[in-house]
């Protein structure tokens, strides 16, 4: 299935360690609420686009900050439906039967 929020806080987390960003206002918790329904791949996009939004603002920026997040969640809605996460439960259970 899909990560659950702690899930995403972790996967936020481990992108933020490498990444300049205004830890007042960005944190893993933040990313995890914006990023409900997304996949683990897509929180990891997720940050990496907000850091490109960063630098196509300003080549010399220093920090991303929360509205690059935003942007950036605006650009890329989750791309995982419901009837996908129902195939591979049903993949799996049948499966492991």
């Amino acid at each position: 299935g899909l990560p659950d929020r702690k899930s995403r806080e972790e996967i936020a987390a481990i992108q933020l360690k490498g990444m300049a960003h205004d830890s007042g206002k960005v944190s893993p918790s933040l990313i995890a609420e914006m990023t409900e329904g997304f996949s683990g791949a897509e929180v990891c996009s997720l940050c990496k686009q907000a850091a490109a939004i960063a630098l196509e603002e300003d080549i010399d920026a220093e920090k991303v900050r929360a509205e690059h997040f935003e942007a950036a969640r605006k650009e890329n809605p989750p791309r995982i439906t419901e009837e996908m996460v129902q195939w591979y439960k049903n993949f799996q259970s049948e499966s492991l039967a």
